[in-house]
């Protein structure tokens, strides 16, 4: 019988920072490691986010040699990436200079999270940047679009974390 491996998300190891829930653990990302090695996980869903930045883009050359320096020491994975930064810079409800800019923050995000080892990014469309008219769910789907290409050339999931009506 195969394990099915088990993971947590990044900052539930580390006490909270700022008073924040869910956020990149900047004083402590790297014990999150042995401490997920000693809870008996398999991998670490990665935060990316604003608060945080810019170690949580992992685009350092050096963070990103030492980040796989833990992952093989501790054997943890990081199989996921959980696009927090769009929580604060939603895609939708801004300028089409904003989007454009964010957009392409998420073209950029995608090989990181594949040089990361990670083959999905949630991108979270709940709180602030939930869809709530047509036109919103037509941009998000436009940025769909144009990201999935970069996004199969780098064998990387986008997925959707919302809260939709069944029928939606």
């Amino acid at each position: 019988m195969t394990k099915t491996p088990i993971g947590i998300m990044q900052g539930r190891l580390s006490p909270p920072e700022d008073g924040r829930f869910q956020s990149f653990p900047r004083r402590s990302w790297r014990q999150e490691f042995p401490r997920a090695r000693e809870a008996s996980l398999d991998y670490i869903e990665w935060i990316h986010a604003e608060y945080g930045a810019p170690r949580t883009q992992s685009s350092n050359q050096a963070d990103l040699a030492e980040f796989d320096v833990l992952k093989r020491h501790y054997g943890i994975a990081a199989r996921d990436l959980c696009g927090d930064w769009f929580m604060d810079l939603p895609l939708i409800r801004c300028t089409t200079v904003e989007l454009a800019q964010r957009e392409q923050h998420l073209h950029k995000l995608i090989p990181i999270a594949a040089r990361m080892g990670a083959n999905r990014i949630v991108l979270p469309l709940v709180d602030q940047p939930k869809i709530t008219t047509e036109d919103e769910k037509q941009v998000v789907i436009d940025v769909l679009q144009r990201a999935l290409p970069i996004a199969q050339s780098h064998h990387v999931e986008l997925h959707l974390e919302a809260d939709f009506n069944p029928i939606d």
